[in-house]
C-alpha cells in the first residue's frame, strides 16, 4: 500500500499542475522508493499512452492496491481525475495509518510476552541443571 500511495499521490500532484496522465506515470515512476512499484508503473504509463485506461492497468496490476481502481475509474469516466487520485491517495494514507496504529497497538504486549517467556526459558535452563544436582546428591 505504501508503493501505491506513493505513486498515486505523485501522479495527483503532477495531473494537478495539468501534466499527462502518461508522463505523470512516467514520472512518479522514479520518485517512488519501491522499484517493483516503479516498473509497474511506468509500464503502465506505455499502455496508458496507446489509450488503454488507466484504471484497467491498475486493476490489473499485482504489485499496487486494486481497491483504488473504482475510484480512477470514476475519475476517468468524470473526467475528475484530480479529484480521484487525490481520494485515492487519501484513502490509502488511512489504510496505512491504521495499520500502523494496530501495529504500535499489537507489538508492545507481543514483545513483553515473548521477552518473558525468553526469560523464563533462561531461568530454567541455568536452575535444571542445579535441580538435577540436588536431586542426585539426594
Amino acid at each position: 500500500w505504501l508503493g501505491t500511495w506513493q505513486l498515486l499521490n505523485l501522479v495527483h500532484l503532477l495531473v494537478a499542475r495539468a501534466v499527462p496522465l502518461p508522463e505523470a506515470l512516467t514520472i512518479a515512476a522514479d520518485g517512488v522508493s519501491d522499484a517493483n512499484v516503479a516498473a509497474t508503473a511506468k509500464r503502465m504509463a506505455e499502455q496508458v499512452s496507446k489509450g488503454s485506461s488507466f484504471a484497467r492497468e491498475l486493476n490489473d496490476s499485482t504489485r499496487l492496491a486494486r481497491s483504488t481502481a473504482p475510484l480512477i475509474r470514476w475519475g476517468e469516466d468524470h473526467d475528475q481525475m484530480e479529484a480521484a487520485l487525490r481520494e485515492a491517495s487519501d484513502l490509502l494514507e488511512g489504510r496505512i495509518a491504521m495499520h500502523a496504529a494496530w501495529l504500535r497497538t499489537v507489538i508492545p504486549p507481543v514483545a513483553t510476552v515473548l521477552s518473558g517467556g525468553l526469560a523464563l526459558l533462561i531461568a530454567t535452563s541455568a536452575m535444571l541443571p542445579l535441580y538435577s544436582l540436588i536431586t542426585k546428591l539426594s
